[in-house]
């Protein structure tokens, strides 16, 4: 029975360190017009913020990625790590607030996703 304990305690510490990155974006639309900036979250705690989640690809000035792309129509993206490695994101929920008279603001949640498209 100890070894079971310590095997699943293993597993569970396994399944936490392949665990994806998540991103927290918020989005000011005037009209048709959004800007999209948020944070970059990794799982051993780094964090960069005010990175730009626009519309289309970019390199994100972000440690280890050579490039990501958004597409917010599809509430899809992906990004490219140093290595060529393509990971995915997926929108996986969001908050709309009230934010002014003619602006919307949504704060949405992206999370790894398998790359299927």
């Amino acid at each position: 029975m100890r070894v079971s304990a310590t095997l699943l305690a293993l597993g569970a510490g396994l399944v936490q360190t392949v665990q994806a990155d998540r991103w927290v974006v918020s989005q000011v639309c005037f009209f048709t017009s959004c800007s999209s900036r948020g944070s970059w979250l990794y799982n051993d705690g780094r964090r960069f913020d005010d990175v730009d989640f626009a519309e289309g690809c970019r390199a994100p000035f972000i440690p280890g990625v050579r490039e990501a792309c958004v597409d917010w129509r599809n509430s899809r993206a992906h990004f490219y790590e140093d290595g060529g490695r393509r990971r995915c994101m997926r929108e996986t929920g969001s908050d709309l607030e009230e934010c002014g008279e003619w602006n919307t603001c949504i704060t949405s949640f992206w999370d790894d996703a398998d790359c299927t498209w």
